[in-house]
């Protein structure tokens, strides 16, 4: 197993296609980034207008991160350790370390919010500009 590039650390198996070696770092990339989308309930699409898809995301994120987050917030502290994101935010678990900048050992719904604002959305943009 390969890993995926370190934009989130997932592990993402390298595919190998007859004849052609591994799937570029930068396609892993863009699936690891896909993944996360979906995983936070966002969904991706295939639509050409880049502002379209972030509108979109925005307000996925104003209706199921705040669900989500408070189905894994266990003590209901507004804090998600890495242990409560494991259960109902699994992709939140995966990249728990680029989500808590500081360091503190734990998220808030806020950090989520502005992971997906400053990595996830860019990220969708370059996919859906071809890059």
């Amino acid at each position: 197993m390969t890993m995926s590039p370190a934009c989130f650390q997932t592990a993402i198996p390298a595919q190998r296609t007859p004849g052609s070696g591994e799937v570029p770092r930068r396609a892993r990339r863009s699936v690891c980034m896909a993944l996360l989308a979906v995983a936070l309930g966002l969904g991706t699409s295939s639509a050409p207008a880049a502002d379209a898809t972030a509108d979109r995301v925005r307000q996925a994120l104003d209706v199921e991160l705040p669900k989500r987050f408070a189905r894994a917030d266990a003590n209901h502290d507004g804090r998600l350790t890495r242990e409560e994101a494991r259960g109902a935010m699994p992709r939140v678990a995966a990249h728990f370390e680029r989500i808590d900048t500081a360091g503190r050992g734990y998220v808030t719904e806020r950090q989520i919010r502005d992971a997906v604002e400053t990595q996830l959305l860019p990220r969708l943009a370059e996919m859906q500009a071809g890059h």
